[in-house]
């Protein structure tokens, strides 16, 4: 596992935007004791969309929402300081659901739920890999219609991103 950047104050990045691209998963995670770290998320996941690119005809994903997602979890840290939280869990959820990650709040103090993300994100990946390995035994060539790959490559286009991104 490579960690790319870190979430502190002020945020350090510790590698090149390109580590992205190959990345499989993302974790982004901000203090709940920090609304300056929570308001950087969505900086951050703006870059790895801009980055991260459809799985199968290499148009970035800020063009375009790509059947394959990207496993991120955003993770809420540092809940277990409820007298200095500035960022609530209804907020936490909110943006998840509108990023569409998936969420925990987490405290790498006592290490409650920093597991299960590190456990959901696994599980992310290998559903993505499973949901790949269906489309593709959907559209075995057996039984492609005849005369289909032509057609496609006409228009520059292979079955896979046909299934992928549509027309």
């Amino acid at each position: 596992m490579q960690l790319i950047f870190e979430i502190r104050r002020p945020p350090i990045f510790v590698g090149p935007i390109d580590q992205y691209r190959d990345a499989d998963a993302f974790l982004l995670v901000y203090s709940t004791t920090s609304r300056e770290t929570f308001t950087r998320i969505e900086h951050h996941y703006n870059r790895i969309i801009s980055v991260k690119r459809c799985t199968c005809c290499g148009v970035p994903l800020a063009h375009r929402r790509s059947a394959f997602s990207i496993p991120i979890m955003l993770a809420g840290d540092n809940f277990d300081k409820v007298d200095k939280r500035e960022v609530s869990r209804e907020e936490g959820v909110r943006l998840a659901e509108r990023l569409g990650c998936g969420f925990l709040e987490t405290s790498t103090k006592t290490t409650l739920n920093v597991e299960i993300c590190f456990y959901t994100l696994v599980r992310m990946i290998r559903e993505n890999r499973e949901r790949g390995k269906m489309i593709e035994a959907d559209r075995s060539e057996s039984e492609r219609p005849r005369g289909e790959d032509k057609e496609l490559k006409k228009k520059g286009k292979t079955l896979r991103n046909v299934i992928c991104c549509g027309d």
